[in-house]
This record gives structure tokens, C-alpha cells and sequence, in this order.
């Protein structure tokens, strides 16, 4: 009888190794994309990478709004700018939301969510603050034409959230209109508060990173008070040329020299503003530091200007110092009529979107409580094709100041 030798191993049948080849072979042709032909001279196709994932809609249900940028068409309150940072249940700052206690009404805030967007639902949470009344909520795909989702009136100083979903809707902005207010809530009449916003949806592109640039776009180049149309009619009236105090951190001969930008704009508006002529003094912290602060408000007493033109010049951490606010307020109580030059980002400004924003609300409602004229830089250059291209290391470039010129001077010519 045969015996099967121990030390040899059973031979592997044909066709079982030829199966066994072919699918090595395929194998390594779907992983290096190599062409192999098989044994009857069939050709393997080369294998392409998969494309990159791309945003969809069978993409995830998010809080599209969180921690996203807004703009107002006013201000503030100072601190209450918790309008879309995921906190839902509070009522103090700065986790609230709040407008300043302007009666100028509606007021508004856009939501800008980076790209265009499936929106299915929107739930706003209003405070128990008070005031709120009215809040009418809209989409667009451009910033510039809204519709409609929902009309709704709060309960005056009672929390209550409004929760409504949709048919999806394609949209990146959205904006809230805040049409009136119930009275008699904390600290004003008309001070609008709310503790959140979120908006749900699926994102169909992928969104940018929330930049300054896209936050200024959508900000008002020019913002007026009701103050500053009172003290314009006496600029007009006064009988002598009217004084005008330029308080800047910048050095004064890049705004007021024979090619400023300042003075050009001052000199081309000057009648419009004072029928008598301008008289310019400077005062720059660039150069006097805390002084410069120091000789303006000494000028109250005797002889106070007419106009306080602020200049804040390109920066990334806080313009002029925190002295400025009250020297500025201090003018304005003295009876100058203020005009504020808000700045644009920096380079070290556009890697902080956050920062930036800070910075600018909170000059926002220094120039509210001036109630100043403001002419705001980074939206007047968010503007233009490409704004980052208007400011170098060293501040504005040529371009980007003969902008600010326009601007100012045909703010000042209506």
C-alpha cells in the first residue's frame, strides 16, 4: 500500500493556483493603478483615486449659525453679543444678545453662514429681559434679496423660544428684523434683547472661515444719528471758520499733509460742512502719546471744537488706548459733533476674524454713545474686488486711502 511521504507537502491542483495569481495581480492593479492583462489578454483598466469628499445635501443636520459672524444696522449694547455662540439659557452678558437702546427702528442682524445653505428650520430664543416684540426672520442667497420665513411676536418678558421648520430652502444669510418693542424691559425702552438664534440645515459648499472680510461686507459703509443732523445746522450757522480737531493714532502728516487723504477730503467738503472754512489741529498719540489725549480735553473749557474727527488707523489690538473713549464722550458732551473714522483690518487683524469683531462693535458703541457720524473703513474697502490687497504691513495703501477719501467726502457733502 502506498504511503504519503511526511516530509513532502500536497501539491496545490492547477487551475486553484491560476485563480490565485489573477487575483494577486488584480489586487495590486486596483491599488497602484498599474495595467495588468490577464492570462487571455483581457485588459484591467488603471484604477483613478477617488475624487474628494464635497459637502452635500445627504450631508449631516447642523446648527449652521453657530459662532458664525453677523452685522447690525446699529449697535450693541457693549458686552451683549451673545447672539449666535450655542448659549440658549441665559439672560446676562455676555451670552445675551442686545441692541442698544436706540429708538430708531427696525433694527436688524444678518447671519452670514459661509455658504449657500439647505435651511429646514430656524428657532429663535427670545429673553426675559422684555421688550422684545416683532421679530420677522428672512433668507437670501446674496445679501440682497429676502423672503419671508416666519412673522412672530414674543410675550413680553417671558422666555419663550420659536421653533419652526420648513420646506428646505437654499440660502446663506439670514436676516432678523426686530420691528418694535413692548417698553418698560431692563435698562430701556428700546434695548431688544435675545438669549439665541440657530439655524438648521445641511451646507451645500463648503464654508469659509467666517473672515473679516465677509463680515464687513455686509456692514454699513456710513451710519448717521439723529444727534449729528442737529450739529451739522449749527457747523452751518457758526460765523467764523469752524474748528476742527483731528484725534488720530496714526502720524499726523500721512492724514493731514499736502497729500493726505484726511485733508482732501476735508478741503473738497469744506463748504458743504462750514460756509466760513475749516480750521485743522491734530492731535496723534503716534507721536505724543497719552498727551495728545491730555491737550484736547484741556481745549473743552475755552475753546472746544466744533467737529472731533477720530481716525483709527489700521491696527490689530486696541486703537489710540482706552483713555480715547472718554476723551471722545467728553467732546461730544462739550458739544462737538463727532465724526469717527472706524479702521479696517490689519494683516495680523484678518488671521482674527473674532478679535477683529470685538474691536469693531465695541467702537460701534463708543460712536453710538457720541452719537457720531461713522465712516467705517473696513466696510468701505470690503467693497472693492480684492480688499486685502489695500492694506500692507504698514497700513493703507494709496488705493486704499483715496477709497476712505470718497467716501468721507461725499458723507459730508449731503
Amino acid at each position: 500500500m502506498f504511503a504519503p511521504d511526511p516530509d513532502r507537502r500536497p501539491a496545490v491542483p492547477l487551475f486553484l493556483a491560476l485563480v490565485l495569481i489573477l487575483t494577486t495581480g488584480l489586487c495590486l492593479a486596483a491599488k497602484t493603478g498599474v495595467k495588468v492583462a490577464a492570462r487571455h489578454g483581457t485588459r484591467i483598466a488603471k484604477v483613478a483615486p477617488a475624487p474628494a469628499a464635497t459637502p452635500s445635501a445627504s450631508g449631516p443636520v447642523l446648527n449652521l449659525a453657530l459662532n458664525r459672524p453677523f452685522t447690525l444696522n446699529g449697535e450693541t449694547l457693549p458686552g451683549w453679543d451673545g447672539l449666535v455662540d450655542g448659549i440658549k439659557d441665559s439672560d446676562d452678558p455676555p451670552a445675551c444678545f442686545a441692541t442698544d437702546n436706540s429708538a430708531k427702528f427696525p433694527k436688524n442682524a444678518v447671519i452670514d453662514l459661509g455658504c449657500l445653505c439647505d435651511i429646514s428650520k430656524i428657532a429663535v430664543y427670545n429673553s426675559a429681559n422684555g421688550n422684545t416684540r416683532e421679530v420677522i426672520v428672512s433668507l437670501s442667497k446674496d445679501a440682497k434679496t429676502y423672503d419671508v420665513v416666519r412673522d412672530y411676536v414674543f410675550p413680553n418678558g417671558k422666555f419663550q423660544p420659536l421653533l419652526h421648520s420648513f420646506t428646505a430652502r437654499k440660502a446663506r444669510f439670514v436676516k432678523l428684523i426686530f420691528k418694535d418693542s413692548w417698553h418698560k424691559g431692563l435698562g430701556g425702552d428700546n434695548i431688544l434683547y435675545l438669549r439665541e438664534v440657530e439655524v438648521f440645515g445641511k451646507r451645500l459648499e463648503k464654508a469659509d472661515s467666517g473672515s473679516v472680510w465677509s463680515y464687513l461686507a455686509t456692514a454699513p459703509t456710513l451710519r448717521r444719528s439723529p444727534s449729528w443732523h442737529v450739529l451739522r445746522r449749527y457747523l452751518k450757522e457758526v460765523n467764523r471758520q469752524a474748528r476742527v480737531a483731528v484725534l488720530t493714532d496714526a502720524k499726523p502728516e500721512a492724514l493731514l499733509g499736502p497729500d493726505g487723504w484726511l485733508s482732501r477730503s476735508l478741503s473738497d467738503a469744506g463748504r458743504s460742512v462750514s460756509p466760513t472754512g475749516l480750521k485743522l489741529v491734530a492731535y496723534s498719540t503716534a507721536t505724543d502719546g497719552p498727551a495728545a489725549l491730555t491737550a484736547l480735553e484741556a481745549t473743552l473749557d475755552h475753546e472746544p471744537p466744533d467737529l472731533l474727527v477720530v481716525d483709527y488707523s489700521v491696527a490689530p489690538d486696541e486703537p489710540l488706548g482706552a483713555d480715547a473713549d472718554h476723551t471722545i464722550a467728553a467732546c461730544s458732551k462739550a458739544g462737538a459733533a463727532v465724526l469717527m473714522i472706524l479702521p479696517a483690518p490689519s494683516q495680523e487683524g484678518q488671521a482674527d476674524p473674532a478679535k477683529f469683531r470685538q474691536l469693531h462693535r465695541r467702537l460701534l458703541a463708543v460712536a453710538s454713545n457720541a452719537g457720531a457720524l461713522v465712516i467705517d473703513g473696513g466696510a468701505v474697502l470690503a467693497r472693492s474686488a480684492k480688499p486685502s490687497s489695500l492694506i500692507s504691513a504698514k497700513g493703507l495703501t494709496h488705493e486704499g486711502a483715496n477709497l476712505l477719501a470718497e467716501a468721507l467726502g461725499a458723507a459730508l457733502a449731503k
